[in-house]
């Protein structure tokens, strides 16, 4: 272990492996290009490198990017690495059970908004995953993450907590329509719920806006205007449009740093799915434009190499095209990314850390109160106004109190 608390990263040759395998995949998948994905002599060469791999390593990448329902679908899997075929096949039943589980859950959610006449999408998790593959279950299991009206939040809740939800201490503060309330509605996004029952713990993100950084994003009205619905085993679920769906996706990855493959296997099944119109209409925005080339880098797809280098490949032909300082730079951020131990693995705390995350997640909108906004959240989480032990609500005094004992903690620490 690394100081400062910091596991070892994955093995790169592990994860690079892997990035080839679900290059490879995603190829094959898509239907503008030649379904053979790579020659006899290149697949006996891929062969003869994940032998050389501990299998050991090979699962921790497999585990850690979430890639089981992924992989177990193509019979390439089982070429390169026929002895974690049964471990992949496990995790993959587990999460399709999950992902199932959840079925029940989205239809007795949308049956109590929908006769407390309250507007209601779901995105993210079985409605991306029927949008991208048709299969309910291909993107494995998580929470339900919703979206509703800014003014319909405190209704939304209210309703969600008659159902036998609630929320976490220490999460945000109790009472929504109070000062330390509106701040947490304005400065962040979401407000996660659960439940227990006998499937076990039922998670929700209840949403009221889709990031943050909201400025290049749809507003829920847009949202809703534009939503797509969509029916399976007698469900139907409101959720964002395709371009929506790939607008928050790309913004969604930039924010965690592209530390996912899985999401940006998302990103690339939304691609190709859009007209290039779409595409083009969106390759000036940052964030767009960075998790494009990220994604490039490793599906390899065309359509995403003319998003990423935006105005140049409409200028030249796009072998000439440059790519940004600020996409390259994003690729190599990406790469690091991808290598630590876990998605949200803990980087020692410091000042300039501090500052680098907050400039970057504001450089992703041009609008300076997604700046005042990111840069409150840092600043003042709303969970800081929620007593971790009891639930209570904190005052200004007990906030102020409670973040200068965690900043001495954190200059100790470094």
């Amino acid at each position: 272990m690394r100081s400062g608390g910091v596991r070892a990263r994955l093995s790169d040759q592990a994860l690079q492996a892997v990035r080839t395998t679900v290059r490879l995949i995603r190829r094959s998948e898509r239907e503008d290009e030649d379904p053979r994905a790579c020659s006899d002599a290149q697949l006996s060469a891929l062969e003869l490198l994940f032998r050389q791999i501990p299998a050991q390593d090979l699962q921790a990448v497999i585990r850690r990017h979430r890639l089981e329902c992924f992989l177990q679908r193509d019979p390439l899997t089982a070429r390169l690495m026929p002895e974690l075929m049964a471990m992949i096949r496990f995790h993959a039943r587990q999460e399709t059970l999950a992902a199932l589980a959840l079925v029940s859950l989205l239809r007795e959610i949308g049956t109590l908004f929908e006769q407390a006449g309250i507007p209601l999408l779901i995105f993210k998790g079985i409605p991306l995953a029927l949008q991208t593959t048709g299969l309910l279950s291909s993107r494995g299991s998580g929470d339900v993450d919703m979206l509703v009206h800014p003014r319909q939040l405190v209704a939304a809740v209210e309703l969600l907590e008659a159902a036998g939800f609630a929320r976490s201490p220490g999460q945000f503060p109790q009472r929504l329509e109070s000062l330390s309330g509106r701040y947490g509605r304005w400065a962040y996004k979401e407000l996660p719920l659960t439940r227990s029952g006998p499937a076990g713990i039922q998670r929700l993100d209840l949403h009221w806006a889709l990031s943050n950084v909201r400025g290049p994003l749809p507003g829920f009205e847009e949202a809703w205007e534009r939503r797509e619905t969509l029916r399976t085993q007698g469900l139907r679920i409101g959720t964002l449009c395709r371009v929506h769906a790939f607008e928050h996706a790309c913004f969604h990855a930039a924010v965690d740093q592209w530390n996912s493959l899985r999401h940006l296997i998302d990103i690339d099944r939304l691609a190709s799915l859009l007209p290039e119109s779409s595409l083009a209409a969106l390759s000036g925005r940052a964030a767009v434009q960075c998790s494009c080339a990220v994604t490039f880098d490793l599906s390899g797809s065309q359509r995403l190499l003319i998003v990423a280098k935006g105005a140049a490949a409409r200028r030249e032909p796009l072998f000439l095209a440059p790519i940004s300082t600020r996409t390259r730079s994003a690729v190599q951020q990406a790469r690091l990314s991808q290598a630590l131990p876990t998605s949200r693995e803990a980087i020692p705390w410091s000042l300039r850390q501090w500052w680098s995350n907050v400039w970057r997640q504001a450089t992703l909108s041009p609008d300076w109160r997604d700046w005042l906004r990111v840069f409150c959240f840092s600043v003042i989480w709303p969970g800081a106004f929620s007593d971790p032990v009891t639930g209570q609500d904190r005052d200004w005094r007990g906030l102020l109190q409670a973040r200068f004992t965690r900043l001495v903690q954190r200059f100790r620490r470094t």
